[in-house]
């Protein structure tokens, strides 16, 4: 199981759509980063 899925939204006289969603292991991902991202990083307002 990937981290994102894509979804195709067929539109009429529009190009396709692509919709992105995160799964839960791609939530679970995303907030393991969150909690490793360095603070000095984080607080750097350059």
């Amino acid at each position: 199981m990937g981290a994102i899925i894509k979804q195709i939204h067929k539109q009429v006289g529009k190009p396709n759509r692509n919709m992105y969603d995160k799964t839960e292991t791609g939530e679970e991902i995303f907030y393991e980063m969150l909690r490793e991202f360095p603070e000095k990083i984080a607080t750097n307002n350059a």
